[in-house]
């Protein structure tokens, strides 16, 4: 406001001078030769500079009210984003608290708060650009005008619009940061209201089988089967991870690549009732903390857990100091003063029937285009919300675009016969993504030069189906290839 101010006085100035710009004009015309002709001349020349000066008054104070109005477009729009990311936030944990048909609505509602907020937050960010756009234009048009007059006001005045315009389209581009988090909170939402809907439907459909098979032999079997939970597909599966790990790179060589800010990974939710799996971008603002259904949880955030390889999640890594939930957390440094140790967090945490697996941090800026890494690190494998921590060892060819991923000696029997787990994908940029052996998986590379490989999976079908997790690793050896 201060800077628009001093823009108004100056204009102010400019009206001044332009009048004394005129009296100036009479007295230079009598000092020019006494002729006809020459007197004609200037006569003409003055009223087009009086013409000139006159517009470039108009349009300086026209930008100066559009550059104004953007201003003031550009801070509500921040103020309405942060009101809705509250406002999803809100929502998301309605949301999960619906789990019986009767709170079925609370998760409708919740939808529907999330949309409005999202619809706001866009509505806020068009008006924006709308008239940061305008103000830019007006400028143009100022600093056209000023450079048809010697007027050195006008110009002072005219460069000054432009600056105050600038300004404005920054302020503008500002308020896209905040889109954005609302854009991944209200995600976040919908997709907890979706699990709390099925979660309802499922309650609903329990107890309406229970009811109508009272004196029925199969009356329980059918309870039962009712309240199984239904495993996704492997299409199913994939469109969801297609929503993680996102290709964001601004540089056209790098499109399949991550930025190296802001974070990235992925978020993976399953319904351990209904058997529901969504995923979503991380909303993080640090690697050292994460929100998951309105819990925030702190991922070795204290001095204590430098160096430290992963570990179950205690009352330190909750500001209230009390456990919510169960979980692992880790990060894979190569050894304690390690700086790969900030470059990405990975876990898993369970709460209320909700399990979920993580992955975030700063991608890779930087990928071999040869040769071979082997990686080794942990991860936690689990199925129906019970998981344990297990090694995992990753090789990542960059010829070949290949990576492969083992987990050996899985501690419960649940996971089938085989008590070891391999999956993998191909490296797009410094992503990768795939299905096999039934497992779907989508991952990405952190720190210096590949420094780091984490991902998250989950069983689509096969004897491992339902087994999910996440892993990190960060130990990597150049290894010759066979």
């Amino acid at each position: 406001m201060k800077k628009l101010n001093l823009l108004a006085l100056l204009l102010g100035s400019v009206f001044a001078l332009g009048a004394c710009g005129s009296s100036g004009g009479g007295s230079g015309s009598s000092a020019q030769p006494n002729t006809g002709a020459s007197a004609g001349q200037n006569v003409n020349e003055q009223t087009q500079a009086a013409a000139i000066l006159a517009q470039a008054k108009q349009d300086v104070a026209a930008a100066l009210k559009a550059a104004e109005t953007a201003r003031t477009t550009a801070d509500a729009a921040v103020q309405t984003a942060a009101q809705a990311k509250t406002a999803a936030e809100t929502a998301k944990n309605a949301a999960l608290k619906a789990k019986t048909a009767a709170d079925r609505a609370a998760a409708e509602k919740a939808k529907t708060d999330a949309d409005r907020a999202a619809a706001s937050a866009a509505k806020a960010q068009t008006d924006a650009d709308q008239a940061a756009a305008h103000a830019k234009a007006q400028a143009d048009k100022a600093r056209q005008a000023a450079a048809k007059t010697d007027d050195a006001a006008v110009r002072a005045e005219a460069a000054k619009v432009q600056t105050a315009a600038d300004a404005a389209q920054a302020a503008a581009e500002q308020t896209k940061a905040h889109r954005d988090t609302v854009t991944a909170t209200v995600a976040q939402t919908k997709t907890a209201a979706d699990d709390a809907i099925a979660a309802a439907a499922a309650a609903a459909n329990t107890a309406g089988n229970t009811g109508g098979n009272n004196g029925n032999n199969n009356g329980n079997n059918s309870a039962d089967n009712s309240g199984a939970a239904a495993n996704p597909t492997v299409k199913a599966v994939e469109d969801e991870l297609k929503k993680t790990f996102i290709a964001n790179h601004k540089d056209k060589d790098k499109a399949d690549w991550m930025a190296h800010n802001p974070i990235n990974g992925a978020v993976l939710t399953i319904n351990n009732q209904t058997g529901s799996v969504r995923a979503a971008l991380p909303d993080s603002q640090e690697i050292e903390s994460i929100t998951i259904n309105g819990n925030k949880v702190l991922l070795l955030a204290r001095s204590k857990d430098s160096g430290t390889r992963a570990r179950k999640l205690n009352g330190n890594d909750f500001p209230g100091g009390t456990v919510i939930g169960t979980g692992f957390v880790g990060s894979t440094p190569y050894h304690i003063s390690s700086p790969d140790f900030q470059d990405f967090r990975w876990g898993v945490h369970t709460h209320d029937g909700i399990s979920t697996v993580f992955v975030q941090g700063k991608p890779s800026s930087f990928m071999p285009k040869s040769g071979a890494s082997a990686y080794t690190g942990k991860a936690v494998v689990g199925k129906e919300g019970d998981y344990s921590l297990v090694n995992v060892q990753v090789e990542a060819d960059f010829d070949t675009k290949n990576v492969n991923v083992v987990m050996k000696d899985l501690p419960y029997s649940k996971f089938g016969s085989n008590n070891q787990l391999e999956f993998g994908g191909t490296i797009m940029g410094n992503t990768f993504a795939g299905t096999r052996n039934g497992i779907v998986s989508k991952g990405g590379f952190y720190g210096g030069a590949a420094a780091s490989v984490a991902g998250v999976f989950y069983g689509a079908e096969g004897e491992k189906q339902g087994v999910n997790g996440a892993f990190g690793a960060s130990e990597k050896k150049s290894i010759r290839k066979k």
